[in-house]
């Protein structure tokens, strides 16, 4: 095993590995825990759109992406709320395809009443669109993906850090 700052730095290196590994295992199992809970136990409410645009932001038309922003209240218990969610867990509302986009966008005009879906325990969870079959494969698919790219860094890398710690060289 190599001795001084490169020992240092390589372990350092292999702990900052693990970190990352488990983090990413962390948040791909939690959004697919909580978006689960949160389909399941969802009821439906009426909502009232505030704010619904489009933005554009990057620079060549290949590299431009268009992020849809939708803004509504609805009220549970008496209580009014505010949310910005499409739809359920870490989703994304940024496409690269301007039609795409503006077709989420128009299909919530300000002032509109849609139907939304709220968490009855949580009424600060909302949400406007139930994901479709092919939606909660593909998001299950990505978060069995994170959990196993972290898992997989996580296992490497402390293998990695404890044969460092042992002194075992490769």
């Amino acid at each position: 095993m190599s001795s001084g700052s490169g020992g240092r730095a390589g372990f350092l290196v292999v702990l900052a590995l693990v970190v990352v590994g488990g983090g990413l295992a962390t948040v791909g199992w939690v959004d697919y825990a909580r978006t689960n809970e949160i389909v399941a136990s969802a009821e439906e409410t009426e909502v009232t759109v505030l704010e619904s645009s489009l933005s554009e932001s990057g620079g060549p038309a290949e590299d431009r992406s268009y992020t849809v922003t939708i803004v509504y209240e609805y009220e549970v218990d008496g209580q009014t709320y505010q949310s910005s969610s499409v739809r359920p867990g870490l989703s994304d509302r940024s496409y690269s395809q301007r039609r795409r986009a503006q077709t989420l966008a128009d299909k919530y005009p300000v002032g509109e009443r849609r139907t939304g879906y709220v968490h009855p325990n949580e009424p600060d969870q909302s949400y406007l669109e139930q994901p479709s079959r092919a939606d909660r494969l593909r998001d299950n698919a990505l978060n069995a993906g994170t959990v196993a790219v972290g898992g997989l860094i996580f296992l490497l890398s402390s293998v990695g850090a404890v044969r460092m710690a042992a002194g075992i060289d490769r």
